[in-house]
């Protein structure tokens, strides 16, 4: 079977164009209410849609190109990234190329709703006076009726509700707090999370069977350093919504600032670059913005301060440090994947599955680290070089 091969443009220019309204790329991960989205979107709202997720990298357009797919299909998602990659948006735009669109699309976030509260606050429950329940109460399920409810951090999601959460996901049924009836809920599941699901079904801390529930089709949102060539788009689609907030419009960024952010490892993804071009777009003060006026909006994001700008003799000091720094990291990494190939008994789709990553993007980095799997038929494991 041959590869598809999808072309990349080249972007070299990095002003700024005349016309930064373009429709549907408003943000790049916010709370949703109402849908945006129609019914079987044709070609020209889907490629709007779908552009909401800026960037042209490979593995974004892979993962545009899988969206397209798995949208207008009946089935549950689960979206897995660091967080400020994106993951929320990917749900969003899901839900919007669906035949759901025109319905709710409701968001539960499992990591700030109390244990107590949770099935409470999820399922609803009916009016009874005898345990203090003085109204009926919908839930959040029964919000979404006909749509969608997006689960995020569904890692979070106490275990003693795993259960009744399992059930629902395979009847559709809600069974409210104070009753035994049930009632039939119309709707679509995607959940998203940070975490390793594995790690978490390893501990006991997560059910397997509502993870493979919840996982019959899976997404992996890139974090940012995997998909640096992006940069210049995002720097540009914050900038043109900076601009109608600010008395003093930007012009564009220079190449030096892009460089600058380039070589940033974005633990925060997406969300912390956006912070940091607020604040760089805030004291460059209209015009373009600088690499002085990058450096010390990055200086505001680290725990250890950016020195100020080096002279000739600190150079190579500095160039020492930040080596030392990338090859702790590339250490720590290569380490994980080890343990994961160990783990999974060199089963690399399984290992991807417990990094996180797609297997394209293991093997890409097993390569990368120079990892050598050990291929005779009695072994499944890997030397580490």
């Amino acid at each position: 079977m041959g590869k598809l091969m999808i072309p990349i443009q080249n972007k070299q220019t990095y002003s700024l164009p005349d016309d930064l309204s373009s429709p549907g790329t408003d943000r790049i991960e916010r709370d949703f209410d109402r849908p945006t989205g129609l019914p079987f979107a044709n070609e020209t709202n889907r490629a709007q849609l779908l552009a909401r997720f800026v960037g042209e990298s490979e593995s974004v357009l892979w993962m545009k190109k899988f969206i397209e797919k798995i949208a207008p299909l009946e089935v549950n998602v689960l979206i897995t990234g660091p967080s400020g990659a994106g993951k929320t948006l990917v749900a969003e735009i899901i839900h919007s190329l669906s035949a759901r669109s025109g319905k709710p699309f409701v968001k539960i976030d499992c990591s700030s709703i109390p244990e107590a509260t949770f099935e409470l606050a999820v399922f609803g429950s009916e009016k009874d006076l005898s345990v203090g329940m003085d109204q009926d109460r919908l839930g959040k399920i029964g919000e979404a009726g006909g749509g969608t409810v997006l689960f995020t951090q569904i890692g979070d999601m106490p275990l003693k509700v795993q259960r009744r959460f399992l059930r629902f996901s395979e009847t559709k049924e809600i069974e409210k707090l104070g009753t035994k009836s049930t009632i039939k809920a119309d709707l679509r599941i995607l959940a998203t999370t940070n975490r390793s699901m594995q790690d978490l079904i390893h501990k006991g801390a997560f059910r397997e069977d509502l993870y493979y529930r919840l996982n019959v089709m899976f997404i992996h949102v890139p974090p940012l350093r995997d998909r640096i060539e992006d940069l210049p788009d995002l720097a540009r689609h914050f900038i043109g919504r900076m601009n109608p907030r600010s008395e003093t419009p930007i012009s564009g960024i220079s190449n030096e600032a892009l460089s600058l952010l380039s070589s940033h490892d974005w633990p925060g993804n997406v969300r912390e670059l956006r912070n940091v071009l607020e604040r760089a777009g805030i004291l460059c003060a209209g015009g373009m913005i600088s690499a002085e006026d990058v450096r010390m909006a990055l200086r505001e994001t680290l725990a250890d301060p950016l020195p100020p700008a080096m002279a000739p003799g600190q150079t190579k000091t500095a160039k020492r440090e930040t080596v030392s720094l990338r090859e702790t990291l590339n250490k720590i990494e290569k380490d994980l994947i080890l343990d994961a190939l160990r783990k999974t008994g060199g089963v690399q789709v399984e290992a991807a599955g417990m990094l996180g990553l797609t297997p394209k993007n293991l093997w890409k980095k097993i390569q990368k680290h120079s990892i050598k799997l050990d291929r005779s038929p009695a072994s499944g494991t890997q030397k580490d070089s």
